[in-house]
């Protein structure tokens, strides 16, 4: 961990002249650069682990469990007709009937407040991993059946859809190495202490908390806001992710939304430094994350060992965090080896279309069957 990243630091130092960073606040923040290493290292362990997940006889010893869906195919360009597909969010629920025609569909919905199947759209025949980084973490690949040692029964194809349920990377004790005391505190406060490890590191629910445990370490360091914590501060959660996403949108000389996500944490007198400093917390702690969901990313890319990719991203934070999407297809085409093609495509608020989609497929051919080319992908995340 002492080695710094020379991409993930100049990343942050491009944007924020060290000159302008107070005294005691990088080397806050140093914690969160990772070598590169330190992620060669997390990918390997992460290989090892996606590998003891498909194995029968290993299974119960990986903490990234790569359950079987038994999704064997994807949309092939033929589908047609009305399929219904249901999408649950703690108490809502929402009803979706979607309609396939030649190359078209249109879909509509009715929702209700009472896990979800996630979707996307593509419009090509490139390989596919999905990738959902909203509250939780996930990624879903297709895997080859030959590979998969826990598929039980006599397979129709010869490839499956993986759910990796990779947020748990790491219960095993395996990232203790890169976990620092921020990490730490959020997962000693959290509702679920020491489980979804990797989750905890990248998460739209954890983000947020990460950058609120660094600003009151500075604040007790008096280094921010006067050595005074704010009020609501001191609250868990209080920090939301969003709060991340609104400050990293406007330009580093310009401070208004910085300043008014502290106001809206009650604090009061606000300096040109302080904003700096919660500018740069948020840069690290975004980075740091987007960087780690890269090397899984590039280490499923790496073993598909495929010429073309196609990742759709769903969640709140692939969709609505500025820089997101760039910083992770700059980082996975570094990390990736196999000189494949990566294009990332987010999809918001997809839920639902996925199961509508399957019905479809289980179908099987009738009469005749077309889906839009837009419509292919819409299995995975």
């Amino acid at each position: 961990m002492a080695d710094q990243s020379t991409d993930q630091h100049s990343s942050i130092s491009n944007f924020y002249s060290s000159s302008n960073i107070r005294t005691g606040v990088y080397d806050c923040c140093s914690t969160l650069f990772i070598s590169n290493d330190t992620i060669q290292e997390v990918m390997a362990k992460f290989l090892e682990d996606v590998n003891l997940g498909m194995n029968s006889t290993n299974h119960d010893k990986s903490s990234v469990k790569c359950f079987v869906s038994y999704i064997e195919s994807l949309p092939n360009g033929y589908e047609r007709g009305q399929y219904l597909g249901i999408e649950v969010r703690g108490i809502h629920v929402r009803v979706i009937l979607l309609r396939l025609k030649p190359r078209q569909y249109d879909m509509s919905s009715k929702s209700f407040s009472l896990p979800k199947f996630e979707a996307y759209d593509s419009t090509d025949r490139r390989e596919i991993l999905a990738l959902y980084h909203g509250i939780g973490f996930n990624i879903c690949y297709v895997e080859k059946i030959e590979n998969v040692g826990t598929y039980k029964g006599e397979p129709s194809g010869n490839r499956v859809i993986i759910n990796t349920e990779c947020g748990a990377f790491g219960d095993d004790g395996k990232l203790s190495f890169l976990q620092t005391t921020f990490d730490k505190q959020v997962d000693n406060y959290s509702f679920n202490p020491g489980i979804h490890t990797f989750e905890k590191m990248v998460s739209g629910l954890f983000l947020g908390e990460i950058v609120r445990f660094i600003l009151i370490k500075l604040c007790t360091d008096k280094i921010l806001f006067g050595g005074e914590i704010p009020f609501l501060l001191s609250g868990r959660g209080n920090f939301f992710t969003q709060y991340i996403s609104e400050i990293e949108s406007e330009d580093r000389e310009s401070y208004t939304k910085t300043r008014l996500v502290l106001e809206e944490l009650g604090v009061s007198r606000v300096t040109d430094d302080d904003c700096i400093t919660v500018k740069f917390v948020c840069a690290c702690v975004i980075r740091r994350a987007v960087l780690l969901c890269s090397s899984l990313l590039a280490t499923l890319i790496n073993k598909m060992n495929v010429s073309n990719v196609t990742v759709a991203l769903d969640g709140f934070i692939c969709i609505h965090h500025p820089h997101f999407k760039e910083m992770l297809q700059v980082n996975v085409k570094r990390l990736i080896h196999t000189g494949s093609e990566v294009e990332m495509k987010p999809f918001d608020n997809s839920g639902g279309r996925g199961g509508a989609l399957l019905a479809a497929i289980v179908a099987g051919p009738q009469e005749e069957h077309v889906c839009p080319d837009d419509a292919r992908h819409l299995i995975l995340v």
